[in-house]
């Protein structure tokens, strides 16, 4: 009885959902369209590595005694502008 209801939720809810509404237009656009596409979609990301890469990259310049270590914990965080987060 549990594996009919689980086999019948899996079922409906794959019959429900839905995902990448319009991806194969895309595709019947052309190789051109695609890349362009995928291009906008992923500079925003790239941008943001970047950022989050290179902000954390300072530190103090003071020499610890010998056999010390600091460690350090550091939180990083990217905000995409309005104008960035669509790219059609």
């Amino acid at each position: 009885m549990k594996k009919s209801l689980l086999l019948f939720s899996v079922l409906l809810s794959s019959i429900a959902t839905t995902a990448q509404d319009g991806f194969s237009d895309i595709l019947a656009a052309g190789v051109e369209a695609g890349e362009r596409y995928s291009n906008s979609y992923m500079t925003p990301a790239g941008e943001a590595l970047s950022f989050n890469l290179s902000s954390g990259w300072y530190d103090d310049a003071r020499v610890l005694k010998p056999g010390k270590f600091k460690i350090q914990i550091k939180a990083h965080g990217t905000f995409a502008p309005d104008s960035k987060k669509n790219f059609f």
